[in-house]
């Protein structure tokens, strides 16, 4: 019976006339067949939520982790020291061949194009943005620990002190004075107007003038310094006298005016102290005074030097104190970094208002340079990858990443998840996609009838062989029946 639903494969002719029956039932019945199992395979066998129900499957996740696995474990064991060198390379090919370079050239030549994009523009200025108020928000203790500070200036006076030792160099000491002073008050120009600096000028002026007042009147009353006063006051009435005719020196003689004078001096010097102590406590002339300071410390006022000439007056004081400073070392390391631990409690943005809106801007443009800094931008960003995947020392991926066994499973684990879920989201669209209706019936239209037979009979001669037998003995049983039957 089966063999018949086969046999014949073609249609038997007598003459004109076809043979019932010919061909069997499956080969008349071919394209019918094929889209009727078509139609029942895609909405009865492998419909949308038969896909959606393997996907959630928990036996397929851990099929799909366990290549996912593997999969990830051979990308990590590659080595991309060679491919990360060849971007960087000037000539773009390294040690590739001409397949690889061509790749490489492309891949630079993408990079060109990313970094020149208005989508990496926005980007870069939305990091810069953050990363400006980040830093904002950090505390300089953050930035830089005081016991780093402390470690820094320490070798900084050490390299200082070695430099100064050094004869015939033109670094060091000197030269870090020579380029202060110099940029305070260089051939281009001060650096800080006279406006800017006459309060400060002001403020300096007063604090010597309030320092050096009292110490005036003091230094009169000294005895030391008051005998040298009386001295040379007795110096000058003498040379007073001497200016005299000589009848009017014999009157002084005779009136002994001179020794009278020299018993008055110190009370005179006392009253000279006390006079230029209230000379100088007086508003005006402090005003005076400091207002003449104030011009020449800011070089406007009259006989005032040039800052750049006062610059190159304290050349040799500021050289030596920087001598000194440095020669000091760790102590004045430790001293520094006291205070500096101090100051390391406040935020960037305490000290420096305004530093988020000021560096962000800078900080975006220095990310996205424009004409020649584009240029020289993606030569450091070649210089980078170059470098850095000639260091790599042959190292794989999964080295460089630091992502070991345990590191690789979990993110198996994690594709594996996102891959299932995201299939079994769109199994509509999938299955509409590999039209299951369509394979079906292209694959049964494809497939020879001799070799449908050999299929079918070969599942029935493993599977169904009971049922045959079982056929032919309830066949031979009716057979029987009918025939007494009949007799009967």
């Amino acid at each position: 019976a089966i063999k018949m639903l086969f046999r014949p494969l073609k249609p038997i002719y007598i003459g004109r006339f076809k043979l019932p029956f010919t061909p069997g039932i499956l080969p008349a019945e071919r394209l019918r067949l094929s889209r009727s199992i078509g139609d029942t395979v895609s909405r009865e066998l492998l419909s949308a939520e038969v896909f959606k129900a393997r996907l959630s499957d928990p036996a397929l996740e851990l099929k799909l982790r366990e290549a996912m696995d593997s999969i990830l474990e051979e990308m990590l064991r590659a080595r991309p020291g060679e491919i990360l060198e060849g971007l960087g390379s000037k000539d773009g090919k390294g040690e590739q061949d001409q397949a690889g370079s061509g790749m490489v050239a492309i891949l630079r030549h993408s990079l060109g194009s990313v970094l020149a994009s208005p989508e990496f523009r926005q980007g870069a200025e939305a990091a810069a943005e953050l990363a400006a108020s980040n830093i904002s928000n950090l505390s300089f203790g953050q930035i830089l620990d005081p016991d780093r500070f402390t470690a820094l200036v320490a070798e900084f006076a050490a390299r200082q002190r070695q430099l100064s030792a050094g004869s015939g160099t033109e670094a060091g000491p000197g030269a870090l004075a020579e380029t202060i002073l110099g940029a305070l008050a260089g051939e281009g120009g001060d650096l800080f107007s006279a406006k800017a600096l006459t309060p400060l000028a002001e403020a300096a002026g007063s604090l010597m003038y309030d320092s050096i007042s009292p110490l005036v009147e003091n230094l009169i009353l000294r005895p030391e310094i008051r005998s040298r006063l009386e001295a040379q006051a007795m110096d000058i009435v003498r040379q007073a006298i001497a200016r005299l005719n000589p009848l009017q020196r014999v009157i002084v003689g005779v009136a002994n005016y001179e020794r009278t004078i020299e018993e008055s001096i110190p009370s005179t010097i006392a009253d000279l102290a006390s006079a230029m102590g209230r000379l100088l406590a007086q508003p005006e002339i402090k005003r005076e005074v400091v207002g003449s300071l104030t011009g020449w410390l800011t070089g406007r006022g009259s006989g005032a030097p040039g800052r750049s000439a006062l610059a190159q007056y304290l050349m040799p004081a500021f050289k030596q104190f920087l001598d000194e400073t440095w020669a000091e070392g760790e102590e004045f390391a430790s001293r520094l970094g006291s205070r500096y631990e101090t100051f390391s409690r406040m935020r960037v943005g305490e000290a420096l208002p305004g530093f988020s809106a000021a560096v962000a801007p800078r900080l975006a443009s220095f990310l996205i340079p424009s004409g020649v800094g584009s240029k020289a931008f993606e030569g450091t960003i070649s210089a980078f990858l170059e470098g850095f995947g000639r260091s790599s020392n042959g190292k794989s991926a999964g080295e460089l990443l630091g992502i070991g066994p345990e590191e690789r499973s979990g993110l198996a684990l994690l594709l594996s998840r996102a891959a299932s879920q995201a299939l079994a989201a769109q199994a509509d669209k999938l299955v509409a996609a590999l039209d299951i209706r369509a394979m079906v019936v292209e694959r049964l239209d494809s497939l020879e009838m001799a070799e449908a037979e050999r299929i079918i009979l070969g599942v029935v001669s493993k599977e169904l062989t009971w049922i045959t037998v079982l056929g032919g003995v309830l066949g031979a049983i009716i057979g029987l029946a009918q025939g007494l039957i009949s007799l009967v």
